[in-house]
């Protein structure tokens, strides 16, 4: 069984990781800028509202069904599935069309029911960058659910990751305000978007 999640987390391209031009896709999970592509699914339609199928292709050039549905209620969609190599998450990079625009947007994938699966984590890094104190993130969090060691430079500070339910409450305890937003109306969907933590 294959569930997909919509992640609301920017699309975060750099663009200077190499010295050369071209961006290197983060993990929407760690940040990681070491990741894999796995299957790709495309879903195409000729017209607007019209049923479509669509089709996966996977690491091997096999052709199957999409394990999930199109990106895009009513045109064209694009998912493809992303593999990490800093938390091991698996995510998907989905685009979708709507009238005029192209929305770009992340989805979790999980292999089996989310309450058995993993849980969602943040490294305390992403925590500083998106607003959080340090003595906030003691008070409110405490210590961290999981340490790791750092995925990109063995010698240096592990990577402490908090569980995002646990963030979440530390929201609701420190009384940060949140934003009601619909990041894409392709779903027609609005969503509980936690400024402080995924903005």
């Amino acid at each position: 069984m294959t569930i997909l999640k919509p992640i609301f987390v920017p699309v975060k391209i750099s663009w200077d990781t190499f010295g050369v031009d071209v961006g290197v896709l983060a993990c929407p999970i760690c940040d990681f800028e070491y990741t894999h592509q796995g299957g790709v699914e495309v879903f195409n339609r000729e017209g607007e509202d019209i049923p479509c199928d669509g089709v996966m292709v996977d690491a091997r050039g096999e052709l199957s069904r999409p394990q999930g549905d199109n990106p895009s209620e009513r045109r064209n969609g694009i998912r493809i599935y992303i593999q990490c190599e800093g938390c091991h998450s698996e995510t998907a990079l989905c685009f979708a069309q709507h009238k005029g625009n192209t929305f770009i947007y992340w989805e979790e994938v999980y292999r089996e029911a989310p309450s058995q699966a993993r849980k969602r984590r943040m490294p305390k890094t992403e925590l500083l960058e998106r607003g959080w104190t340090s003595g906030q993130i003691n008070k409110y969090l405490g210590e961290p659910d999981v340490v790791k060691p750092n995925p990109r430079f063995r010698n240096s500070a592990p990577m402490l990751l908090y569980d995002l339910d646990r963030i979440e409450d530390g929201i609701i305890l420190a009384d940060i305000s949140v934003t009601y937003i619909c990041p894409t109306c392709t779903r027609g969907i609005g969503y509980l978007y936690l400024s402080h933590v995924l903005h």
